[in-house]
């Protein structure tokens, strides 16, 4: 038996012969015919496979989703009303109505009258002072003194501030380290050493001189067959 290892020998044969042929010359004689045959074969197969696989498929992911988003939104409306609204109106009003009357009226009627009988002297003497005097100091004053102020005043201060600040920042960082190792290392050591070692001695005495004979003794087939796929198999018929 040899040892069983993955490989394939398909139909090899060896096949040795040995023809040993003894030539005797005899005629009734001691003929000494000492025929050693010693075959020492010696086969080792040895068939030594190492395989060393190293498979590494190593996939390493780091993945860093960074989705922020910072909305500062600042809105102001503001709307500031200052609304002065002065209707002033004055009025100074004067109104004077005088009317100063100086009246003088004088009816005077003086009448000397003197009567003399007498003389026949009608003397009549008539001094008649009629004055009728009126004297109007009319003073009419309307006086008006308007003093209108209107102001009508509105001040709007308006702000209006709508600021929308984003900061967004999105970071889809994905960082794929892959070291795929697929190593196969095959050490196939295949050692077929054969060592035959024969030795045929042929020691043929022969006192005598008749008779040449030959004889063939031994064949020797020395067959080694190997069908096998995975099994060496090494079978010596002699």
């Amino acid at each position: 038996m040899f040892p069983t290892a993955i490989s394939t020998i398909s139909n090899t044969t060896i096949t040795t012969t040995t023809t040993i042929t003894t030539t005797t010359i005899a005629t009734t004689t001691t003929t000494t015919t000492t025929i050693a045959i010693t075959t020492t074969t010696t086969t080792s197969i040895i068939i030594t496979t190492t395989t060393i696989t190293t498979t590494t498929i190593a996939t390493t992911t780091i993945a860093t989703t960074t989705i922020a988003t910072t909305t500062i939104a600042t809105t102001t409306i503001a709307t500031t009303t200052i609304a002065t609204t002065t209707i002033a109106t004055t009025t100074i009003a004067t109104t004077t109505i005088a009317t100063t009357t100086i009246a003088t009226t004088t009816i005077a009627t003086t009448t000397i009258a003197t009567a003399t009988i007498a003389t026949a002297t009608i003397a009549t003497a008539t001094i008649a002072t009629t004055t009728i005097a009126t004297t109007t100091i009319a003073t009419t004053t309307i006086a008006t003194t308007t003093i209108a102020t209107t102001t009508i005043a509105t001040t709007t201060i308006a702000t209006t501030t709508i600021a929308t600040t984003t900061i967004a920042t999105t970071t889809i960082a994905t960082t794929t380290i892959a070291t795929t190792t697929i190593a196969t290392t095959t050490i196939a050591t295949t050692t077929i050493a054969t060592t035959t070692i024969a030795t045929t001695t042929i020691a043929t005495t022969t006192i005598a001189t008749t008779t040449i004979a030959t004889t063939t003794i031994a064949t020797t087939t020395i067959a080694t067959t190997i069908i096998a796929t995975t099994i060496i198999a090494t079978t010596t018929r002699f």
